[in-house]
């Protein structure tokens, strides 16, 4: 049975600065505590949570900003040396795995975990952990590891993003990428000579506004936007929100009523509910006239449990950012702005993410064009279409966005 660790702090870094200050609070499954932390410099280290057992053995898990990943127990003091020892980990009943740990000056046998293996993933899913060392033993039962790793993984995506770290992107990432799906997926731009991306937009009002995500338009000199009528035309940035990714840019033309999309006005989204995505994922390789993919609400909460998402199963590429997540009756309910990152979350835990995406929630959109004065329309939903309509419903106002 595990107690709730109400204080503690990780002290196992085995290479640069010690912890010096944290960043923020994890949201954590109960018996896990846990936080991001900066280094003596004031750069992002780690993510990293703890956990407290009856036994009064301690476990901690670190996952630090170029997502390498160690495990650390509590040994008490005295009785074994500071410095290298074998040690032999075992996860349920496989076999015993020989390692080397690091006894630390604070009383703790720091293992770090190879990046060429797959011990991120059996200690994700086992059910028990057992360690030999020294002529000790430990074990420990491994209650809400899964989801512990999923929020210190996102942690770590998330700080890199925001610059907080010197080392900016996962390993392996390709240094120029097109505009990625997302910002978990989207990590500090690099500066960039006479590149193009590309991106999806919402047309919201007949007076040529079109509502996307913030990163789609971050640093373009020129925008570009392609209504359903199949002109691009010129289009300035009108307002923009960095922390909610949303922007809204605007063209010179009239739209036609029947190419505007309109927003559910009377029920929040269901957890399971059928929804579908259109945009212009991978411009240049795919259709030009858009794809349309459907899935469902897997979840009413983003990472870390962040309320303005929905998470989505609909299956979304780089070129879907700012696109519209719209319910059976064609009504928008979503904007299309994350996804996990792949290679990152493959680096941190191991495995794959399986259609893991993320959409902001209307009703954040709606605040932020309620606060900018920007007209939209509100509709009452009506009786489900099926995905054929649904999907030339949603092609009439959604925008291909370029930007330069």
């Amino acid at each position: 049975m595990r107690l709730p660790l109400i204080f503690f702090v990780v002290l196992f870094a085995l290479a640069g600065p010690a912890y010096s200050a944290r960043l923020e609070s994890l949201r954590l499954p109960s018996g896990w505590t846990g936080s991001a932390y900066t280094n003596k410099s004031g750069k992002f280290s780690s993510c990293a949570a703890s956990a407290s057992y009856r036994s009064g053995d301690n476990l901690h898990v670190s996952i630090d900003r170029k997502y390498k990943w160690s495990i650390a127990i509590g040994i008490g003091s005295g009785g074994v040396r500071n410095g290298i020892t074998n040690v032999k980990i075992r996860f349920d009943s496989g076999r015993w795995l020989p390692l080397k740990g690091v006894v630390s000056k604070n009383n703790l046998l720091i293992i770090p975990m190879p990046s060429n293996s797959n011990l991120m993933r059996r200690f994700r899913r086992g059910l028990t952990m057992h360690v030999r060392y020294a002529g000790r033993k430990a074990g420990f039962r491994l209650t809400g590891t899964s989801k512990m790793f999923v929020v210190l993984a996102a942690c770590v995506v998330r700080h890199n993003a925001k610059g907080n770290s010197v080392a900016a992107r996962p390993p392996n990432l390709p240094k120029n990428t097109n505009e990625t799906v997302a910002k978990l997926d989207n990590q500090r731009p690099q500066k960039r000579k006479s590149r193009s991306s590309s991106g999806t937009g919402i047309a919201i009002s007949t007076s040529g506004h079109i509502l996307t995500n913030h990163h789609v338009v971050k640093g373009c000199t020129t925008i570009r936007a392609t209504t359903h009528g199949g002109v691009a035309a010129p289009a300035r940035l009108l307002k923009s929100d960095r922390r909610n990714d949303l922007a809204v840019i605007k063209i010179d033309a009239q739209l036609p009523a029947d190419e505007i999309a309109l927003f559910s006005s009377e029920r929040s989204v269901k957890l399971g509910e059928t929804i579908a995505v259109y945009g212009f994922p991978f411009a240049g390789a795919l259709s030009s006239s858009g794809n349309v993919v459907s899935g469902n609400v897997t979840s009413l909460a983003g990472l870390g449990d962040d309320a303005r998402y929905l998470q989505i199963s609909a299956p979304v590429q780089p070129g879907n950012s700012g696109g519209p997540l719209v319910d059976q009756t064609g009504k928008i309910v979503g904007v299309v702005t994350a996804r996990m990152n792949d290679l990152a979350t493959v680096e941190a835990t191991g495995a794959l993410p399986q259609n893991v995406n993320f959409a902001l929630k209307a009703n954040i959109a709606l605040n932020f064009l309620d606060a900018h004065s920007i007209p939209y329309g509100l509709a009452v939903a009506a009786k489900p279409l099926p995905l054929t309509e649904l999907a030339a419903k949603s092609q009439r106002f959604t925008a291909f966005i370029q930007c330069k």
